[in-house]
């Protein structure tokens, strides 16, 4: 499987199943070929323009979010962002058990669906994962720059990417007294990405491995700054 996963925003080759949904309902999203549904949220705030932000979330090992998907669910509420939820098929990520797969092909149908059937900011679209979900949205992301224009790790392990396309704006936090993936992780993490031409905000806090509401906040807040 290459590690490029959106060839879908490039070139329609596959679609998902997407029925009408209201705003504020969990909307199931069925790739093809899959028994397991993702699910979308569409907020009822208007934004001042039609085309609203996406952010894609990915959780982390067992699908512990830290916290996470509940701040992304409020703050998408309040500024109008579309958030589509992915989990992994397995324990984890593909990438952590071998190679990219059948996740990073459910998320490129799924994104399809709602790049196809949603109004999306082009100019806003996002990953933001926890623990191992954040080290997929570092990697995916700078494979996928040319599509993701924002990436939000939060409690990262590693970043791994073979092939690059563009700079998406990068924002790294992790807690001080993280006992699953220590910090120097991080400090790792931004100095490659600082090297290598990023633009990144890297914050560290006083608790562990989880995500504290006002650092979600921070993280979030870059999809609304004005796009380069």
């Amino acid at each position: 499987m290459t590690p490029s996963i959106l060839a879908a925003h490039r070139e329609a080759r596959l679609a998902c199943t997407a029925g009408e949904v209201a705003p504020q309902e969990l909307l199931p999203i069925t790739p093809s070929g899959s028994d397991e549904a993702y699910q979308a949220v569409i907020p009822s705030t208007s934004l001042n323009e039609e085309a609203r932000p996406l952010i894609c979330v990915l959780p982390g090992y067992g699908r512990r979010d830290g916290g996470l998907i509940a701040q992304v669910f409020e703050w998408s509420q309040r500024n109008g962002a579309i958030v589509l939820l992915a989990q992994a098929h397995g324990a984890t990520w593909d990438v952590l058990c071998g190679g990219y797969g059948p996740d990073i092909a459910k998320i490129d149908l799924a994104l399809y669906g709602l790049l196809i059937s949603q109004e999306i900011d082009r100019s806003r679209i996002a990953l933001a994962g926890f623990s191992d979900g954040a080290s997929y949205a570092l990697s995916v992301g700078m494979n996928n720059g040319d599509l993701f224009t924002h990436v939000m790790a939060y409690s990262p392990g590693f970043a791994r990417s073979r092939v690059r396309r563009g700079h998406p704006r990068m924002f790294v936090a992790h807690g001080v007294a993280d006992p699953i993936l220590p910090v120097a992780c991080s400090r790792g993490i931004t100095e490659q990405l600082v090297q290598d031409g990023y633009d990144v905000n890297y914050c560290e806090f006083s608790g562990g491995h989880t995500v504290p509401p006002e650092i979600a906040g921070w993280g979030l807040q870059t999809l609304l700054s004005s796009p380069s």
